[in-house]
């Protein structure tokens, strides 16, 4: 289970386990807002809006900056400042970005995922999950969530007040996929 940075992390590890054969990895859920395609557009302009703000950092993206294991410690700046080239960068990118490797052909690598989004979410787009889920398809091992009026955090009280679900309704979501 991941959330949020963790999110792309837990795709992959999903996906390796199936690369390799090894299958120890049955389930896999992804909670509110993971980025799927580092290549998309939203990501692309943040990166330009880093380079052209000599790193000044937007508040809705700042997460993503922050952590030295972060997308742009771990790429971008490693660019700009010459330790890496453009085809080893965009290299980093294509590998941390799940959407890619869901699909291999006609068949499928990407199997019981459960991708939990808020509709609202302000720092990861619901297009990331609903790019991943076009990819996929509809229905099949994995299970797709999108929660209305709901941010990239949920907060799950005794009733969330984004989703309209209380805290046990979800968890028990989660529980039964497992």
């Amino acid at each position: 289970m991941g959330g949020s940075r963790g999110g792309s992390p837990t795709y992959l590890a999903k996906l390796r386990d199936a690369y390799y054969g090894k299958n120890e990895i049955d389930r896999a859920i992804v909670v509110f807002g993971s980025v799927t395609d580092f290549l998309s557009p939203d990501i692309k302009t943040s990166c330009e809006y880093y380079i052209e703000n000599d790193g000044y950092v937007p508040e809705n993206v700042r997460h993503y900056y922050n952590e030295d294991y972060s997308f742009f410690k771990r790429v971008l700046e490693p660019y700009l400042h010459g330790e890496i080239t453009f085809q080893q960068a965009r290299h980093k990118i294509l590998l941390s970005s799940p959407l890619y490797f869901a699909k291999d052909g006609d068949e499928y690598v990407l199997h019981h995922v459960q991708v939990n989004h808020g509709d609202e979410d302000p720092v990861v787009r619901l297009g990331q999950s609903q790019a991943l889920q076009a990819v996929m398809g509809i229905g099949g091992d994995s299970e797709f969530h999108w929660y209305k009026d709901s941010g990239h955090v949920p907060k799950l009280t005794d009733t969330d007040s984004h989703s309209g679900q209380t805290y046990d309704q979800i968890i028990d979501l989660w529980l039964n996929f497992i």
